[in-house]
């Protein structure tokens, strides 16, 4: 009966602690998913862009410049990564400084708002907007790869970054408001339809009246915009 009795109280102690060790499991488990869910929310709340398939022709501005009439074509692709092909029709040995914009109008002449016959890039930022992508070498930052620009003639660009960090990036406090480069100021969800691209650079040699403004450290043909376009979403049909 002793015997029997020892053999009870053993087996309800193995049952408890099977019990308290898979409850156990149990909550490590709901911890884990726990912590899963929290990083899939903060991912979310990180892409914030848009997906989709965007698409800019690029116009000639000031052809005065150097009697070029230049032209090309952009295309923009963003899902977990954005991708860029831009391929432009130039004169050779000019480097482009070339930049998506926060604003959602390209130039026209009326926007030479001091009639010297040139809209320079200050004019033209009033109405495309700060800088928001640089076009260069790094996509995933505004800061890096900014001396990395293409050169013409006829050049081929093609960039691809990971989206999270594109808009992790855009969406830092903006350390310089007074420069030519913006930030994201919220959280909402961004699209690139209707932004606009402009492509900057002409030949040093170019001879620009003095009223033709510039930015920064930029001689005022190396800022002066030469072509643009506004990006517009490619609608797919569907499948029937």
């Amino acid at each position: 009966m002793k015997n029997q009795f020892k053999t009870s109280v053993s087996l309800i102690a193995l049952l408890t602690l099977t019990v308290a060790c898979g409850g156990s499991g149990s909550g490590g488990g709901s911890s884990d998913k726990k912590t899963s869910n929290d990083q899939q929310r903060e991912e979310e709340e990180t892409e914030v862009a848009e997906s989709g398939d965007y698409l800019a022709f690029l116009r000639p501005i000031n052809t005065r410049v150097y009697g070029f009439i230049n032209s090309g074509k952009a295309e923009v692709k963003a899902d977990q990564n954005l991708s860029v092909n831009l391929v432009m029709d130039d004169v050779p040995g000019v480097t482009h400084i070339q930049s998506i914009h926060i604003g959602k109008r390209c130039p026209h002449k009326e926007d030479d708002t001091n009639n010297d016959g040139y809209i320079d890039i200050k004019e033209a930022m009033t109405v495309a907007g700060k800088v928001l992508i640089p076009l260069d070498d790094n996509l995933e930052t505004q800061t890096l790869g900014r001396s990395q620009y293409p050169t013409g003639k006829s050049y081929t660009f093609q960039r691809r970054a990971n989206m999270k960090r594109v808009m992790n990036d855009l969406t830092l406090p903006d350390e310089d408001v007074n420069d030519n480069v913006i930030k994201l100021t919220d959280t909402e969800e961004f699209s690139f339809e209707g932004r606009v691209i402009i492509i900057q650079g002409a030949y040093q040699t170019a001879l620009l009246p003095s009223t033709v403004a510039t930015i920064g450290t930029l001689t005022s043909a190396m800022s002066i915009p030469i072509a643009c376009g506004r990006m517009m979403k490619r609608i797919t049909a569907p499948v029937p």
